[in-house]
């Protein structure tokens, strides 16, 4: 068994206070790339009104050091975050969905149907000739997870990752009232 770790401390610690100082947060990333961590979830690129604490994610990515055998990513809740994340030069981006459509609501501002279309987009975005595997990753992550609770998206992921238009890459923003119709 494999078990992976990854600090996400400099990303939603500091979100989630008063807004620290540009080389504070640089000097927080460096340290920790320091310490042997493999895995570091760096910053989100986030609309600076929504969380003003993010504000400088493409200054502090720009003069962190990059340490050898670290992968770091960037939380993004939509894909203009991902086009940011992406073109600061990260290969790693994490998505934002909640399986509850009042908590995804609350967190990125729109429902988790609204969420789903997007990440379905990046998928294409970010792998290109490569989403034939990325589809596949997919799979076998969903089909790994048992989620127990009162209400749980996990089927419908399942689901979406078998559509023949999400397949394809060939869909809309209406993918997903097609399905569920």
């Amino acid at each position: 068994m494999d078990v992976s770790i990854r600090e996400v401390g400099p990303r939603d610690g500091l979100q989630n206070e008063a807004p620290v100082p540009t080389d504070a947060k640089i000097a927080l990333l460096d340290a920790l790339s320091g310490t042997g961590v493999r895995r570091i979830e760096a910053v989100s690129f986030v609309h600076p009104k929504a969380i003003p604490q993010m504000a400088d994610a493409d200054e502090v990515w720009r003069r962190a050091v990059k340490a050898p055998g670290v992968r770091y990513s960037a939380l993004v809740p939509n894909s203009r975050g991902a086009t940011r994340a992406l073109e600061a030069g990260f290969t790693e981006i994490e998505v934002v969905v909640s399986a509850s459509d009042t908590h995804n609501q609350r967190n990125v501002n729109r429902s988790t149907a609204e969420s789903l279309d997007d990440i379905a987009a990046l998928i294409g975005q970010v792998h290109g000739a490569d989403r034939a595997d990325a589809l596949a990753k997919a799979r076998a992550a969903v089909a790994g997870f048992e989620i127990v609770g009162p209400k749980c998206n996990l089927p419908f992921f399942a689901e979406l990752l078998d559509n023949a238009e999400f397949v394809s890459g060939d869909y809309d923003t209406g993918i997903v009232g097609r399905m569920r119709s």
